[in-house]
């Protein structure tokens, strides 16, 4: 909800709440059913630990310019978690790339 983040345990089912700024910059990647470790420190969630990589669908992507190929150029995406990032200008809309969750960059294209 921009505050807290729900985590579900995938054992007991039980829900731990974590306020948005121990998440961090981690929640560009946070999506339904992804899993994750939760930290905790005196019974008190103190950070997320992500997989190393994450696979999202792009739901916006900027029209790429030809001509523009030869210094591996890049365009702005946005993907379903509202995280946007520069790819690659061959990446449209509805295609799914592989990200990397400790830097948010671009990894590769995903065929689904």
């Amino acid at each position: 909800d921009g505050v807290q983040h729900t985590f579900t345990d995938s054992e007991s089912f039980d829900h731990v709440e974590i306020a948005a700024e121990v998440v961090g910059d981690d929640a560009r990647c946070l999506m339904d059913q992804l899993e994750v470790e939760v930290l905790f420190f005196q019974n008190r969630a103190v950070g997320v630990t992500l997989p190393g990589h994450v696979v999202m669908e792009v739901t916006e992507a900027e029209p790429g310019v030809k001509g523009d190929t030869a210094n591996g150029a890049t365009k702005g995406a946005t993907l379903q978690s509202g995280f946007s990032l520069q790819v690659p200008l061959f990446i449209k809309q509805g295609e799914f790339i592989k990200i990397d969750t400790r830097t948010g960059d671009y990894v590769e294209r995903v065929n689904r």
